[in-house]
């Protein structure tokens, strides 16, 4: 059973964990949980061990992993856990860091003006793709391709469709200017996929969707959690709305084959 990783403790894998589609199967023990998602093996995040310390070094994160993974033939190794904000610095065990940011204040001022939606409809929810899509061509997300990004979406429009998972998006008359998911299990949301479409970028789009979804999303919730990478723009918008950093998930990827950090 579940023992170990709750939403008050480990926000940032608890909630990656309830984020994961319906072809995702997560089992838990007391050391560790396995993430699997055996239809999509570069499905990175849906293929993954967490764990609930740091390991000892990433020869033992990797020999775990191994174990764990030593009958799916998943081409990336990928190790997550999470500790406490600021025990973490450079180097080290593990070669990659987020900063997850948690946020309970419903108090929460409205952003730049424009208009503000739930999306419902299917055709708004393709702009949405369609943006996200432009974002990749322009540089962004380069750990996704095209068609991930069509499955990844697919799935969140199933989510969707299933109550699962809200989608907000932010127009200047009928322009798509910004969009971000939102889900909510057990009184927790997390944010995902903030976006901001080529052409409005710091125009405060981003700091109006991320401030309207959050008096939506604490309608239900209790807490909020998002995820940034340390020192970056977006950091600075989450924790200027009122944010805080919560703690550090740090992760170990390598190519399984060449062994070698990725």
């Amino acid at each position: 059973m579940n023992t170990w990783m709750t939403p008050d403790e480990y926000p940032g894998l608890w909630t990656d964990v309830r984020c994961l589609g319906k072809d995702s199967h997560v089992t838990f023990t007391d050391d560790a949980a396995v993430v699997r998602t055996v239809s999509r093996l570069d499905f990175w995040g849906g293929n993954c061990l967490m764990l609930p310390r740091a390991p000892s070094s990433n020869e033992a994160a990797v020999a775990l992993w191994r174990r764990s993974f030593a009958d799916v033939p998943v081409r990336r190794i990928l190790v997550q856990w999470e500790v406490p904000f600021g025990t973490v610095s450079g180097g080290g065990v593990g070669s990659d860091r987020i900063d997850v940011l948690t946020l309970r204040d419903p108090c929460v001022s409205p952003g730049r003006e424009g208009h503000y939606a739930v999306v419902t409809d299917a055709a708004v929810f393709e702009r949405i793709v369609q943006m996200t899509l432009q974002s990749q061509a322009d540089g962004a997300n380069g750990n996704r391709d095209d068609a991930y990004t069509r499955w990844q979406y697919s799935d969140y429009w199933r989510q969707m469709l299933s109550g699962r998972l809200k989608w907000y998006a932010g127009f200047n008359g009928d322009t798509l200017c910004c969009a971000c998911g939102v889900k909510t299990v057990d009184g927790v949301a997390r944010y995902v996929d903030v976006l901001t479409a080529l052409g409005h970028r710091g125009q405060g789009w981003a700091d109006g969707i991320v401030r309207f979804a959050a008096v939506k999303s604490l309608e239900e919730a209790r807490l909020l959690v998002i995820a940034a990478e340390p020192d970056s723009s977006a950091g600075r918008v989450y924790r200027k709305i009122g944010f805080e950093a919560f703690s550090a998930q740090m992760s170990l990827s390598l190519n399984r084959e060449a062994g070698e950090a990725g």
